[in-house]
């Protein structure tokens, strides 16, 4: 290593430990980030050969005032100078273990720091995650270990974001709890990524009890929004979806009108739920307003009208994609409702010597054309006892005659606001 090098490694130490000192939160920050320079790491400079030569603390030590919480700090950036050296080896396991020390450590200094530490704990925790969902996309689940003797990597993830999560939660001051929804939606991320979906329920539920939070609407808003996004997943996985409905609906109206694709993110779990709880079809303005959507618009159309071939077939088409965005089963409970729509059609034109009678016949027709696929009289004659029971329907079979007798007054109650 020349001199000039070494000199600028105690440059950047002095520069750290000053940042530190000043409460520099982003100077902090950006002296550790690594992630947006993932790719270009020839611009990141490698310190690895300069800490054998001289250890972090020696530096430290060598100018006044004395540094708080050194050791910890010591730890940190020695990690992130380690974390450096390994990326740029491709040594990414390596990374990831500096990059959970460094993680570590954070959480130590946050127990005596004040509220200015919750942002570079916020930089480091966001990059470990990142770099261990990157490391995850091109590995085999079950050989991520960090090494024979500890846990599968993807617990020991967890186990390490739980950290931040808990210094903030259980702040005796007062002044970090709120970091606790940014990094309740870190553990969110990895819950649903690892499918944990218990875990995610249990966390909900305790953040939902626990009076001493401040507002989830005095987060910012970027964890405001993706905690009301998770938390509504967590809802239709306990069938709630009113409550999911308006927890989406509030971050629809607080994501920021830059972040089109937190929007769609947003909106397309929204859709079904919109209909299923309210009967609220999507407008064209919506569909103009975030073009990209347009490939679930067939579902939608094909409700208004009834197409059962239509909706069946986009299901199956979007199905990887539904799936993946964990709404598949919304829009598989639409599908009576497109049932209604065909219905209420064949109704208008079955009516018989102007009396609220239809043969059932009619509708085996309408269901047979509609789907593609033959019916029979008993498939057809259970859809209608279905909705009949479940109110969208007002009437009642007359088995023997073959016939569906409709209310005079109100034989479809109004169900969709367009």
């Amino acid at each position: 290593m020349s001199q000039q090098e070494l000199e600028d490694y105690i440059s950047w130490l002095l520069n750290f430990k000053n940042n530190i000192q000043s409460q520099n939160a982003t100077g902090v920050s950006n002296s550790l980030s690594f992630m947006e320079y993932i790719n270009e790491l020839d611009k990141v400079p490698d310190y690895s050969t300069a800490v054998e030569r001289l250890y972090p603390k020696k530096v430290f030590d060598s100018t006044e005032p004395k540094l708080k919480g050194k050791d910890a700090y010591t730890k940190i950036v020695t990690a992130y100078i380690h974390l450096i050296s390994c990326l740029k080896s491709a040594n990414i396991v390596g990374a990831i273990e500096n990059s959970m020390e460094m993680v570590n450590s954070f959480v130590k200094c946050a127990q005596y720091e004040t509220t200015w530490i919750c942002v570079p704990l916020i930089t480091v925790s966001t990059e470990l995650r990142k770099l261990v969902f990157t490391y995850i996309e091109t590995v085999d689940l079950e050989d991520k270990k960090t090494d024979t003797s500890s846990l599968p990597l993807d617990e020991k993830l967890i186990a390490t974001l739980q950290k931040p999560f808990k210094v903030c939660h259980t702040d005796k001051s007062g002044s970090k709890k709120i970091a606790v929804y940014f990094f309740a939606n870190e553990l969110f991320k990895c819950y649903f990524k690892f499918q944990k979906y218990e875990a995610a329920s249990n966390l909900a539920k305790v953040l939902s009890k626990d009076m001493n939070l401040p507002p989830v609407e005095d987060a910012p808003k970027s964890h405001s929004v993706n905690y009301n996004y998770y938390t509504s997943l967590i809802a239709c996985m306990n069938d709630d979806l009113s409550l999911a409905g308006d927890l989406l609906t509030t971050a629809l109206t607080n994501c920021l009108t830059s972040s089109t694709r937190n929007q769609e993110a947003i909106a397309i779990l929204l859709l079904p739920i919109n209909f299923l709880t309210k009967h609220i079809l999507p407008s064209e303005k919506m569909w103009e307003k975030y073009p990209r959507m347009s490939v679930f618009r067939e579902p939608f159309d094909a409700l208004k009208v009834g197409d059962l071939q239509s909706f069946d077939r986009s299901l199956g088409e979007l199905q990887s994609l539904l799936l993946n965005k964990k709404v598949y089963s919304m829009y598989l409970r639409m599908r009576p409702f497109v049932e209604l729509s065909l219905i209420r059609r064949t109704y208008k034109y079955g009516l018989e010597n102007n009396t609220n009678q239809v043969k059932l016949e009619l509708f085996v027709k309408s269901f047979s054309v509609s789907s593609g696929r033959e019916y029979t009289l008993d498939e057809v004659e259970s859809r209608l006892v279905n909705l009949i029971w479940s109110g969208h329907v007002k009437g009642y079979i007359s088995h023997a005659n073959r016939v569906i007798v409709l209310s005079k007054t109100e034989p479809f109650p109004k169900l969709v606001k367009k």
